[in-house]
């Protein structure tokens, strides 16, 4: 699904794909969230698992990115809310986490998930691993003038 954005301030029309980013870490979120705006060209927005289940079911979201490192299975318990609801269970969900052992790869291949990211990950080219994953092809490149 894409949606039409409008930026109206100068008169920007493009298609994009809109991803939400679930992270309690506030800074690895906005880091994130510029990533995937800047160099993949898509539309990004962030929250915290506090309200995810709000803002998942608000939108029409192409892709769900999961923070699910914290140890604590929080992650975890909003992935199984995700895929409960019939509001969400349709978007993919790519999971990225900073705890990934050999042994994890079993149980993320009985999920019903995109795909897994290590963290730490590289800023510039986090979209196009997510492009790979999810089969999309980047916008090209924007041209700048000096």
């Amino acid at each position: 699904m894409e949606a039409m954005l409008v930026r109206p301030e100068i008169g920007l029309y493009s298609r994009t794909k809109q991803v939400l980013y679930i992270d309690d870490d506030p800074a690895v979120a906005i880091v994130t969230q510029y990533s995937l705006e800047l160099f993949a060209g898509w539309y990004a927005a962030t929250t915290d698992a506090r309200y995810a289940l709000d803002v998942a079911t608000s939108g029409p979201w192409d892709l769900i990115l999961l923070e699910t490192g914290r140890g604590d299975g929080a992650g975890q318990t909003l992935y199984q809310q995700l895929r409960a609801d019939p509001r969400t269970r349709s978007i993919p969900i790519i999971l990225l986490t900073s705890r990934l052992m050999p042994s994890d790869y079993q149980r993320y291949s009985q999920m019903a998930i995109a795909g897994v990211i290590p963290k730490p990950f590289n800023p510039v080219t986090l979209g196009t691993h997510i492009a790979a994953l999810m089969d999309w092809s980047l916008p090209s490149p924007v041209q700048t003038l000096n």
